[in-house]
């Protein structure tokens, strides 16, 4: 039974007409996803954000002990992938220990088990970012730290994508000012498999979501 409670406070934040739709989207997650693309501009100038944190790329074995401390969220099996494609792990450690993390990735990277996300130069994507509960709100990250890492590789925008029907992630990205909308991009699950589809943006920066036999 639906929360009117909880969907009125939503309508009156969003509105009802994006309410009705993120109901709807909901509803076909399993069979349809669709995402806006963009990216933003790398600044390996920028100030450091000030956290209480040490920020900085996790060892090998700072991620094993990370996966004993968060199994739900890191496993040895994804780190060992990760790591063999070139994939660094930004982590942030109080006390010695990973308490935030956020991954970066220069070429294909899995989005789910089969399906598959591409990203081409200048381009770096970001992905599989956790902050353990009891440290949100302490501000332990700043993506930005890693800018000056991946532009030393190239890699001078960040490029990812947010579900079109998550309008709080989509407000936040709009207040970044180098922020670049490329377009959009998802599939449709048709007879067990999944069909892809990109607006021309999109297209022309190289990204795409593909099936990973």
């Amino acid at each position: 039974m639906p929360d009117f409670t909880a969907l009125k406070q939503e309508a009156q934040r969003f509105g009802w007409i994006k309410t009705a739709y993120r109901i709807v989207m909901d509803r076909l997650g399993s069979v349809m996803q669709l995402y806006q693309i963009s990216s933003r501009l790398l600044d390996p100038e920028a100030p450091p954000q000030p956290t209480p944190a040490d920020l900085r790329i996790a060892t090998y074995k700072e991620l094993l002990a990370a996966a004993e401390q968060m199994p739900n969220q890191l496993t040895v099996e994804f780190i060992d992938s990760a790591l063999a494609r070139g994939d660094i792990c930004w982590g942030a450690f109080l006390d010695g220990k990973m308490v935030s993390f956020g991954w970066r990735a220069y070429q294909s990277t899995p989005h789910t088990e089969d399906i598959w996300v591409r990203v081409q130069p200048p381009f770096r994507y970001g992905y599989k970012s956790y902050t353990r509960p009891e440290y949100r709100g302490m501000r332990v990250r700043d993506s930005t730290r890693s800018d000056s890492h991946c532009a030393s590789l190239g890699r001078t925008r960040g490029i990812g994508f947010i579900a079109t029907h998550n309008f709080a992630s989509l407000n936040r990205s709009k207040r970044q000012t180098t922020r670049i909308f490329h377009g959009y991009a998802g599939y449709l699950i048709v007879f067990g498999k999944p069909r892809f589809f990109r607006s021309l943006g999109v297209r022309k920066i190289g990204f795409e979501f593909y099936l990973n036999n």
